[in-house]
């Protein structure tokens, strides 16, 4: 759902944080999920076209992992239900002359994005769904299954239940 930027606790948390809540650096999770799938999908680094590659962060923050990715040459796109956080990606990338096409950064939660099926090859999430609810969860869930190709990767990192108290995890 949607919020105004008033009523997003998301939005708050960036604005009053500033410059200190806004990561400058991808986590080298990410660095690695990405180097990992390129290796797997380009050996050698030639046996693919790195620009149709494409890639989406679900809770992209302050967008330094996307930027890392964009850095690459991937096709990327981001999502994050902040528009203060998208807004602050979105300069990131004009000020470090990447380029920006206002349709791959949206601003929703997670179950609304929208995407044809089998279109990224790679979906990141680096610790933001851990703050849905169950249901968002499970949806977001199913929505990247369809949304991911056939040999496609996602990572995906939650936090147990020790870490995160509020979180209520699913046992299939």
């Amino acid at each position: 759902i949607y919020m105004a930027k008033q009523d997003n606790p998301w939005d708050k948390f960036y604005e009053e944080g500033g410059e200190y809540t806004m990561m400058q650096y991808p986590f080298g999770v990410v660095i690695e999920f990405i180097k990992t799938y390129l290796s797997r999908h380009c050996r050698g680094g030639g046996l693919c076209d790195i620009k149709t590659i494409k890639v989406i962060e679900f809770g992209c923050g302050s967008g330094a992992n996307i930027r890392y990715a964009a850095k690459l040459g991937l096709d990327v796109y981001a999502v994050d239900i902040s528009a203060t956080a998208i807004e602050y990606a979105k300069a990131k990338f004009k000020e470090e002359g990447l380029p920006v096409d206002d349709s791959n950064f949206k601003v929703c939660s997670f179950d609304q994005v929208e995407f044809p099926d089998n279109y990224f090859d790679m979906v990141i999430d680096r610790g933001a769904l851990i703050y849905a609810d169950n249901d968002t969860f499970i949806r977001t869930i199913n929505n990247i299954h369809k949304m991911l190709k056939k040999g496609g990767m996602f990572l995906l990192t939650p936090r147990s239940e020790v870490d995160t108290p509020t979180i209520k995890l699913i046992h299939d």
